[in-house]
């Protein structure tokens, strides 16, 4: 008996000091409820619930970049960065990243200062607008928005491409925009919670609505790992885990 012990804490050392450690590197930034700050300057929010429960699931553990989304894309495509969330898929991104997913569905709405503009209902009144509008740098709305832009070169000259989206809301205040494009998750979290949001309304134009994913670097992800982080995303979507995480930030 004594012998059989040994030779199976022998067996587990070895199978403990062969483990693949899993450490993969996500990007965020601060956009509630999507990446923000607790008041203990840790980092919570759906992209950080959604990237636990599924590499939970294949024993990784990760680590946070904070960087805008642009540079994050670029980081992805080179393997600088592992992950990230809230991803459409494009033709152009396909040789570069592994997809997986969707996570949720992103709806983009334009915002913009109460009473500055009538509410934008049809894509006739958006393609008649004179105004400035920001977007953030990097983003895919899709060809019905870039169609608008076509049709009307003023709107599309003075669209503003940000990398740091915090500073929407003070050009807002600033008279130096009407208002910017970004997902109503968003601005319905700061409604609720942002007292310098009370200015801001959002119009019932839906810009576009897709579904959005995890995107894996294929420059830095081992496919070996990959398939099991595709079994691991269709066992957690068919639990409601992930329809559970997002109702808990939409209160």
């Amino acid at each position: 008996m004594n012998h059989l012990l040994r030779l199976i804490f022998v067996y587990l050392l070895i199978a403990g000091s062969t483990a693949v450690c899993c450490e993969l590197t996500m990007r965020t930034s601060e956009f509630p409820p999507l990446g923000m700050k607790d008041h203990n300057d840790q980092w919570i929010g759906t992209d950080l619930d959604y990237t636990k429960a599924l590499l939970d699931k294949v024993g990784c553990k990760f680590n946070i970049l904070n960087t805008p989304w642009a540079r994050g894309i670029e980081m992805l495509k080179l393997g600088k960065v592992d992950m990230m969330l809230n991803v459409t898929k494009s033709a152009q991104r396909a040789p570069f990243f592994y997809f997986v997913g969707p996570h949720r569905i992103e709806t983009i709405r334009l915002i913009t200062k109460k009473r500055k503009l009538p509410m934008i209902s049809t894509w006739q009144q958006f393609e008649s607008l004179d105004t400035v509008l920001m977007r953030q740098r990097g983003s895919i709305f899709g060809d019905r928005f870039d169609l608008a832009l076509k049709r009307n070169f003023i709107l599309k000259s003075k669209l503003v491409d940000l990398a740091n989206n915090e500073v929407r809301v003070d050009l807002i205040h600033k008279g130096r925009a009407t208002g910017f494009f970004a997902d109503s998750a968003y601005l319905n979290y700061h409604l609720k919670n942002t007292p310098e949001y009370a200015i801001l309304e959002m119009h019932p134009l839906i810009i576009h609505s897709d579904p959005v994913y995890f995107a894996f670097s294929k420059a830095s992800m081992d496919k070996a790992l990959m398939t099991k982080i595709y079994a691991a995303f269709d066992e957690l979507a068919g639990t409601g885990k992930l329809e559970q995480i997002e109702r808990t930030y939409s209160h």
